[in-house]
């Protein structure tokens, strides 16, 4: 699994084509983020020039991902996960 930070979806949404190679090359199925970047791409959508055409892509882009939430095991390190965050 590749956990994707804020910058990694952004890129996503935004159409960046060395990012979405990366992801083809991984698959979709691979990749996945958390409740605190999504927190953070909604902020930054709401408060957009282009605010409704942007809450609909991250809505697209948020319902074909994997959204992991913040929990007591979860805020542990985890070198496995930490390892991969910097696949893509």
């Amino acid at each position: 699994m590749n956990l994707l930070d804020t910058n990694h979806c952004s890129a996503i949404i935004l159409g960046e084509p060395n990012v979405i190679r990366r992801i083809a090359e991984v698959g979709e199925l691979n990749i996945a983020t958390c409740v605190i970047v999504q927190g953070k791409l909604t902020y930054m959508m709401e408060n957009s020039a282009k605010r409704e055409t942007n809450l609909a892509r991250l809505k697209d882009f948020l319902a074909n991902i994997g959204i992991y939430s913040v929990t007591e095991d979860s805020q542990r390190p985890n070198r496995s996960i930490n390892n991969n965050a910097h696949v893509c």
